[in-house]
């Protein structure tokens, strides 16, 4: 049989569980962002640093092979498929600029040429791992 302090101890932690179930319901506690986009990924660093905008114009201009190596695809039948799909992937502008078509495409094509991860990939384009999972996504099965 419990003692009677161990029964005091027990009514007062399921009071204050009760007392912290009431203010948990009352409060609603929401994360604060700390970025819209963070700054490694903003609009800017993606035309400084990232692939589609150095990388890949370098390796069009001067380097066809590694073109084609990077994405399994000449540089004319890229801009072939960009004329026919670039307009059913191409997003407006809202609040922000969007992220263009062809970086769109090439993300696909590189994803479909190496099977790199969400990670890898968003570092060398500049946007974010969820944001390029969408991308594949919506390009995909479009």
């Amino acid at each position: 049989m419990p003692s009677w302090r161990a029964i005091l101890i027990f009514k007062r932690v399921r009071k204050l569980y009760f007392a912290y179930n009431i203010l948990l319901q009352n409060k609603k506690y929401t994360r604060k962002r700390k970025f819209w986009v963070r700054p490694m990924f903003t609009q800017r660093m993606r035309h400084l640093q990232g692939a589609s905008d150095n990388l890949v114009v370098e390796m069009q201009t001067t380097d066809r092979e590694k073109f084609f190596n990077y994405f399994r695809v000449t540089p004319e039948l890229f801009e072939e498929l960009l004329s026919l799909v670039g307009p059913l992937i191409e997003k407006q502008e809202l609040c922000r600029v969007p992220i263009s078509s062809r970086t769109r495409l090439q993300l696909v094509l590189r994803w479909l040429a190496s099977g790199d991860s969400m990670a890898s990939l968003s570092y060398a384009f500049r946007i974010g791992a969820n944001t390029a999972s969408k991308i594949i996504i919506d390009v995909t099965f479009r």
